[in-house]
């Protein structure tokens, strides 16, 4: 392949003049940018536009990926009372957590479901959900009430079908807290 070196272009994101025959890879294809920053900027900012022109597509192919992974979780009281009994009487023992008390049976609209008692004998607070992301007002007024309260706060992640589930404790710094699909464990 001849040598290509001394062909400048002028990047077309930041301006700056460089040598594109030396960047040339062995295809021999002349780069558009300077760099490999200047290129991802590009790419981010073509990936922006078609998410935020094809945004009933994109957000269709999300939930169903998402009803793939995790599976499909209904916005229903009846659903959401056998999650939580299902958490108090399979999950927290698991867990090592001891005497729970389902607040979400008394209080429907109090944001954590269940108070237990962890392995150091302290008191904590668990939300349980079986969708895969807990953020918005309602989190951060869970996020306050712990704060207050001072005890530690948690998310309980159950799969719809019940077959897998996560605890993460949440943090007063975070906006919302995320399931990590790579560290679920399985109920037995």
């Amino acid at each position: 392949m001849p040598d290509r070196s001394g062909q400048f272009r002028q990047c077309v994101i930041c301006g700056k003049t460089y040598d594109a025959g030396k960047l040339a890879g062995k295809s021999g294809i002349l780069p558009k940018y300077c760099s490999q920053k200047c290129r991802q900027v590009k790419h981010t900012a073509t990936h922006r536009n078609y998410v935020r022109n094809n945004s009933k597509s994109v957000n269709r192919s999300k939930r169903d990926w998402q009803a793939r992974v995790w599976g499909c979780s209904k916005v229903d009281d009846n659903e959401a009372h056998k999650t939580e009994v299902f958490a108090i009487e399979k999950i927290l023992p698991l867990l090592g957590l001891t005497e729970p008390f389902h607040v979400a049976a008394l209080h429907r609209w109090f944001p954590f479901d269940i108070i237990a008692t962890d392995k150091n004998h302290e008191r904590v607070l668990i939300d349980v959900t079986t969708g895969l992301h807990k953020g918005g007002p309602q989190h951060k007024r869970a996020v306050e009430i712990a704060k207050a309260l001072m005890m530690p706060s948690y998310v309980l992640f159950v799969k719809p079908d019940f077959t897998a589930y996560q605890l993460r404790q949440q943090r007063t710094d975070q906006k919302g807290i995320m399931v990590h699909l790579d560290k679920l464990l399985s109920v037995l």
